[in-house]
């Protein structure tokens, strides 16, 4: 019996010895728990529980390489000229107008754009207002029944562009009451982020 209780009594103190050389401890400091991973699975979801992407959104981020896409360059181009002054005829940043301005963000981005509002219409392909992505071509009958404006769709119902004389590179809402009314369709030059023929 004297020999149980003399291991007995020196078992907790060699226990604490052992773990003490296997975890060397600094002054003051006690080691962090951590727990394993869980192992039970995340609940299974039904195909129908994600909601869609929200599609029309500027995107924000670049590629996994720090390039960013046609279209993201579009958008950041379009949303830097903000506050150049309009200028009839102008195709550079001391002074835009629509068409020009358009042609500018494209030229930049790699994409040659025709000069004029109605060319510029005809190029690329029709995509319907609520199929609208970042870079699309917005155009306006600002001038009786003929399309005479163009922007540049920046996503979220937003668009840029020259508005008229004394007026500076803004954004504007596709909602207001003054351009839904003047609304004429959309051209896309940019598909997936290739550049169309």
């Amino acid at each position: 019996m004297r020999g149980r209780r003399w291991w007995t009594s020196i078992l907790p103190a060699l226990a604490v010895i052992l773990l003490a050389g296997c975890t060397p401890l600094r002054r003051g400091t006690l080691p962090t728990l951590t727990r394993s991973p869980e192992t039970t699975p995340p609940p299974a979801t039904t195909p129908s529980s994600p909601g869609p992407a929200p599609r029309d959104r500027a995107p924000e981020t670049g590629r996994m390489d720090g390039s960013r896409s046609p279209r993201e360059l579009v958008c950041a181009l379009a949303q830097g000229f903000q506050g150049v002054p309009y200028r009839y005829g102008g195709t550079t940043p001391d002074g835009f107008d629509c068409s020009g301005l358009a042609c500018y963000v494209f030229r930049e981005a790699g994409v040659t754009l025709p000069r004029t509002v109605r060319a510029q219409a005809a190029a690329g392909y029709h995509v319907s207002r609520a199929n609208l992505l970042p870079g699309d071509l917005v155009f306006f009958r600002t001038e009786g029944r003929r399309i005479s404006h163009v922007g540049i769709y920046v996503g979220e119902g937003r668009f840029v562009h020259a508005p008229s004389t004394g007026k500076t590179v803004r954004t504007d809402a596709l909602d207001d009451p003054w351009w839904l009314r003047r609304y004429a369709g959309a051209r896309r030059v940019l598909a997936d982020d290739v550049v169309l023929p």
